[in-house]
C-alpha cells in the first residue's frame, strides 16, 4: 500500500511539473513541446483529456507523432487516443486534427516507419478524402506519383498503393502496372504491403525480378516465412543460376543455417564471377561475412586480373599493381583472421 501511494505521488508530482511548463496559451504555440520527453507528451495528453480538451490533447498528440522516430512501439499510445477521440470530440474537431496530420504528413515530419502506421489507422476515416476510386491506367501511375510528389501530396499517394493492394483487379495483365506499384511501395518502406502485392504477381510471373524481390523484401522485415511457402511451393529454386535469385538465396540459406545448400550456393554465384567484376565483388563480401578468409583473399587476386583486363589500370601501375596485390593479400588474410579471431573470442 506504501509502494502504490508513493508511485502514486510519484505520477501526480510529474503531472503538475508538466502543468507548470506547459499553460493553456502555450498550446497555441506547439514548439514549446520539443524538448519533453515521450512520456511527458503522453501524460500531458491524457491530462487535457480528462479536462475535457479534447483538441489541445489531439495536438499534443501529433506532435508526439513527430518525435517517436522510428520507435513504433509508442504509437500504439497515439493509436488508443485516437479511439477515444474520435468517440468524444466533435466531428469537426476530429476533421480539423486528420488534416493537421495529413499536413505534417505530406511536409514529411514523420519518419517513414510512423507514416506507415498512420497510413493503417487513418485510411479511409473520411472516405471523401481516401475512399476515392484510385484506378488509374498503368500508363498514367508514374507520372500521377511525381506529380503528387512534386505537389508534397504523399498522402494521397500512400492511400493510392493501399487501395491498389486491397480493391484492384490482379490479373496476368496488371502485372507490369503491379510489379511497379512494389517498386513504389518499398521506396515508401511500405514492406508488408509491397509483400501482398508481389504474391499478386507471382500467381501470373515467376521472373527473376518477381521472386528476387519477394526474398528481397522477406529479407527487410526479418521475415522470410512468405518464402519459406514460396520455396516450399518451387523447390527447384536453388537451380535457377541468375544472379540476383542466387544473391537472395544467400542471405536466405545464412538465415535459416542451412550450410549445404548456402556452400551450393556461393559456388553457383562463383560460377557467375569468372567476368564479372560486381559479381566478383560481391562474392568476396559474402566470403567476408561467412568468414570464408581464404575464398575471400583468392577473390581479392581475381578482381585484380579482372580491373587489370578491364584496362582499370594504367599500363605504368600494372606491374605495380600485381606487386601490391600480392604484398597486401597476406596483409588482407592476416587483418581478416585476426578480426574474425578476435570477433569470436567476444562471442564466446
Amino acid at each position: 500500500m506504501h509502494k502504490l501511494f508513493l508511485e502514486g505521488r510519484i505520477m501526480e508530482n510529474k503531472r503538475q511539473s508538466i502543468k507548470s511548463e506547459v499553460s493553456d496559451q502555450t498550446i497555441e504555440m506547439i514548439d514549446v513541446f520539443k524538448n519533453l520527453s515521450v512520456s511527458s507528451y503522453m501524460m500531458f495528453g491524457e491530462y487535457l483529456f480528462l479536462q475535457g480538451k479534447f483538441t489541445d490533447a489531439a495536438k499534443i498528440y501529433v506532435q508526439f507523432l513527430t518525435q517517436i522516430k522510428d520507435k513504433v512501439h509508442h504509437f500504439k499510445a497515439f493509436a488508443d487516443f485516437w479511439k477515444k477521440f474520435s468517440e468524444h470530440a466533435d466531428k469537426d474537431e476530429v476533421r480539423k486534427i486528420y488534416d493537421e496530420i495529413v499536413n505534417r504528413f505530406n511536409n514529411d515530419e514523420f519518419s517513414a516507419s510512423v507514416k506507415r502506421e498512420i497510413l493503417f489507422l487513418l485510411y479511409n476515416v473520411f472516405p471523401d478524402e481516401t475512399g476515392k476510386d484510385f484506378l488509374i491506367e498503368h500508363s498514367r501511375i508514374s507520372q500521377w506519383i511525381k506529380q503528387k510528389d512534386k505537389d508534397k501530396k504523399t498522402w494521397d499517394v500512400y492511400c493510392m498503393l493501399l487501395w491498389q493492394e486491397k480493391h484492384a483487379v490482379h490479373s496476368r495483365e496488371s502485372v507490369q502496372k503491379d510489379k511497379y506499384l512494389v517498386s513504389v511501395m518499398e521506396k515508401y518502406e511500405l514492406y508488408a504491403l509491397a509483400i501482398k502485392m508481389i504474391e499478386h504477381v507471382l500467381r501470373y510471373d515467376k521472373d527473376e525480378v518477381a521472386v528476387r524481390t519477394l526474398f528481397r523484401l522477406c529479407r527487410k522485415v526479418n521475415d522470410y516465412s512468405k518464402a519459406d511457402i514460396y520455396v516450399a511451393e518451387h523447390p527447384d529454386i536453388e537451380k535457377r543460376t541468375g544472379f540476383n535469385i542466387q544473391y537472395e538465396l544467400v542471405y536466405y540459406y545464412l538465415e535459416k543455417g542451412d550450410e549445404t545448400r548456402l556452400m551450393r550456393t556461393l559456388k553457383n554465384i562463383k560460377a557467375n564471377a569468372e567476368s564479372s567484376l560486381p559479381i566478383s565483388r560481391t562474392l568476396q563480401n559474402f566470403y567476408v561475412k561467412i568468414g570464408m578468409i581464404d575464398e575471400a583473399v583468392a577473390m581479392r587476386g581475381h578482381i585484380s586480373r579482372l580491373e587489370q583486363r578491364a584496362g582499370r589500370l594504367g599500363a605504368d601501375k600494372k606491374v605495380k599493381g600485381l606487386e601490391e596485390e600480392r604484398e597486401t593479400d597476406d596483409f588482407f588474410g592476416i587483418q581478416l583472421k585476426t578480426w574474425f579471431q578476435s570477433r569470436s573470442t567476444t562471442v564466446s
